[in-house]
């Protein structure tokens, strides 16, 4: 054991750092004095001793006349600090402190977190035939490695140059922690390839004045200068041959304008501005937008841009040919089918929530009727208030008017006795008064009467009404999260109103109008009902409380939980079974489930969770258990190597744990003291481990074929790889230009 020079925490004989402290270990008190004549490299900003040839951390070779780093000198990057770190700008979670401007940033990132410097994240790219290669951040910059024994090549050329000088270094801390626990998200995003994965799209020379700057490079052709496309890209995409990027362009303080890059040329054509939304097709020759006047336009390659609508409000659905069209206009459905005149579908949609690529559709229909609050109520006291009259107040007696003062005692003792009936009768009236005010106020005030939120199918040709008391879980929400619907089959599961079983409110039990909106609220919640559509078909769900509602995407199997008890999280799964149109009784298919950990995988499998404690439980795929004290929230499933990757027995403090692998049917240890872990396209399993928390580092492990391999070391977190067609901000959310004012 060694012992730290700074704070004497002991430390394993090869440590480098202090886990405790992050300061460097292994150097005697001497030579930490000595250290401090020391210089800056050139290339990656570490420190060397003065005579030093060569740079420690990267061989860098070092200048002769290399300028020491004095006490008031800051290097560009130190290696024992943590880096310096851009903030999340779509949801500013983070604090951040820019030392130059206060102006409004450009939004680089879209829910993924912040960049790091000066250390390594790895992405898992196909590239070049039948090859992974592994894109990392180091030194500033994105290199490139393939796994192999030979060096890791540059692609990038600054990447994270111009934002260092953005941030004060008193989050740095907090902002680099948060990037390795979100941030290795992020560069999956925007990083794209070719088909033939010759070509890779990247970012480059982020800047939060200018933002994304995206290039492009061949790699089989390492010696050739990188190609930019354009700077401020907020999304792209790149069609099938690698020869056309249609991105949207967004600097600050400006409008989304959308281009279109042809590589075989070097040029770029400006399609529109003002965009919202845009969709192309996988050749790039043919693209369709909508601005922000609501023009919807069509545009061919190397042809003039049609306008196929004014004054739209949205775009519902276009389909991946563009040849079909929904949008709503005025309140309007219509649908634009290439060579056809616009269609009307249907008249007062408020929202079109799911259109399949055979023409079916479900929409909303929203036609409020003001309803008087007095309709909600029982008026159990009107024969008594209609009874009621004034009471007469009693006349104190006079004594002149009684000949003994026996007499006229008697007569002020009767006084007394009236007037505390009269009090009573007057506090009785004056009730029923402020009930007079309360009916003329009920009358006076309406409420949103719900039985007018309709649900609709449509056929292809005509319109079909699924409910009426149409109910959405969501209902304050920017879309209907609160039904679900199958992706490729018309079957949906909603919530309908059951005014049948409302009781209305007694007028005895209330005391104002604010009441009754309250209660009628809470009771039509408690009225609603769980419905199944197949088509415009609807069946009753036999369930108490559906909860945790999953619907494969074929529509043929639907998994609910019911029979929670009050303040339990667990209950009994049930399956349906959707066969010729039709839906077979619910079978109880597990029970004791926990409804907060339920999920469908790619493939169909239904993964969930029973004895969970401090987030970790036993986790069960098609009612098979697959292991023990397996974290709740950090499992990956790849569909098509059919592998599972979890952890078990993680340490939420020290933010580790075992990671093993369920494949063909055994779960199989990785490694201990893993800290995250990503699976790539051909089934290899990325890891980090022996993670220091002070320097937000640790060693990257590849494991294929059951044998781990080390890739490097100084690894700050994993890129998820993603293979969406839209990179960046994803345009095909009808909704991501209002997430980022």
């Amino acid at each position: 054991m060694i012992v730290c020079p700074k704070c004497n925490a002991q430390l394993a004989e090869s440590a480098k750092f202090c886990e405790n402290c992050g300061a460097p270990v292994g150097q005697t008190p001497g030579q930490q004095v000595q250290a401090k004549q020391a210089v800056n490299c050139p290339k990656c900003g570490s420190q060397a001793e003065v005579g030093f040839k060569f740079c420690e951390v990267c061989g860098t070779p070092l200048a002769d006349n290399a300028r020491p780093l004095t006490e008031n000198a800051k290097p560009m990057v130190a290696s024992t600090r943590p880096p310096v770190s851009n903030a999340n700008t779509q949801i500013m979670q983070l604090k951040m402190q820019p030392v130059k401007k206060s102006v409004r940033k450009w939004p680089i990132f879209a829910g993924a977190g912040v960049l790091a410097i000066a250390v390594i994240v790895l992405a898992v790219v196909l590239l070049g035939g039948n090859s992974y290669y592994g894109l990392f951040l180091k030194d500033n910059e994105i290199f490139c490695t393939d796994f192999s024994k030979d060096q890791p090549w540059q692609l990038s050329s600054g990447f994270l140059r111009i934002i260092l000088d953005e941030f004060s270094n008193e989050d740095v801390e907090v902002l680099y922690r948060k990037l390795a626990n979100d941030g290795g998200h992020f560069f999956g995003l925007y990083i794209q390839r070719s088909k033939d994965n010759k070509i890779i799209f990247y970012p480059d020379r982020l800047d939060m004045e200018t933002g994304l700057s995206l290039y492009y490079r061949h790699m089989n052709k390492r010696d050739q200068e990188p190609v930019k496309i354009d700077s401020s890209v907020f999304s792209y995409t790149v069609n099938n041959d690698a020869n056309l990027v249609t991105y949207l362009k967004w600097p600050l303080d400006t409008d989304a304008m959308l281009y279109q890059y042809d590589m075989r040329t070097d040029t770029k054509e400006k399609i529109g501005e003002n965009v919202l939304n845009y969709k192309v097709t996988d050749d790039g020759r043919k693209l369709c937008y909508i601005n922000a006047e609501g023009n919807i336009y069509i545009k061919h390659y190397g042809k003039d841009k049609e306008k196929i609508e004014s004054y739209a409000a949205k775009l519902a659905y276009v389909s991946e040919d563009l040849k079909t069209i929904y949008y709503i206009k005025e309140g309007s459905l219509y649908r634009k089918v290439e060579g056809k005149d616009k269609e009307k579908i249907a008249s007062n949609v408020n929202e079109v929530l799911k259109v399949y690529e055979s023409g079916e559709l479900y929409f909303v229909r929203l036609d409020f009727t003001d309803v008087a609050l007095i309709n909600y109520v029982v008026d159990d006291m009107k024969d008594i208030d209609a009874a009621m009259t004034e009471p007469v107040k009693p006349v104190y007696p006079s004594m002149w008017d009684y000949e003994t003062w026996e007499e006229y005692d008697a007569a002020v003792d009767r006084y007394w006795e009236e007037y505390e009936e009269y009090e009573e009768a007057l506090e009785m009236y004056q009730a029923k008064l402020d009930r007079d005010y309360l009916r003329e106020s009920l009358a006076e005030r309406t409420l949103w009467q719900y039985d007018y939120t309709l649900l609709y199918y449509y056929n292809g040709t005509e319109e079909k009404l699924v409910a009426d008391a149409f109910y959405n879980d969501t209902y304050y929400g920017p879309d209907y999260s609160g039904v679900y619907f199958a992706a490729d089959s018309p079957v949906v599961v909603y919530s309908r109103y059951n005014q049948s079983t409302f009781d209305k409110v007694k007028l005895s039990e209330i005391s104002s109008a604010y009441d009754v909106e309250e209660m009628v609220e809470a009771a039509l919640y408690s009225s609603t009902e769980k419905y199944i559509a197949i088509k415009d078909t609807a069946s009753i769900l036999d369930q108490e409380s559906a909860k945790a509602i999953m619907i494969a995407d074929d529509g043929r199997t639907i998994y609910y939980i019911d029979n929670v008890a009050e303040g339990k999280d667990t209950g009994d799964l049930y399956r349906i079974v959707v066969s010729g149109g039709k839906l077979k009784e619910p079978e109880l298919y597990d029970s004791y489930v926990c409804v907060k950990y339920v999920s469908m995988l790619a493939d169909g499998k239904l993964l969930y969770f029973k004895d969970v404690k401090n987030y970790k439980g036993d986790l069960y795929i098609d009612k098979k258990r697959i292991d023990y004290d397996v974290d709740v929230y950090r499992y990956v499933y790849n569909a098509d190597s059919k592998k599972l990757v979890y952890f078990v027995d993680y340490n939420n403090n020290k933010e580790y744990g075992t990671l093993k692998v369920f494949e063909n049917g055994k779960a199989v240890k990785i490694a201990d003291d893993v800290f995250c872990f990503e699976i790539a396209p051909d089934g290899r399993i990325l890891y980090l481990c022996d993670y220091s928390m002070v320097r937000h580092m640790g060693d990257l492990y590849s494991y294929n074929n059951g044998k781990s391999t080390k890739i490097d070391d100084d690894v700050l977190g994993i890129i998820r790889f993603d293979d969406r067609k839209y990179k960046g901000n994803d345009p095909e959310d009808p909704y991501w230009w209002t997430r980022y004012e």
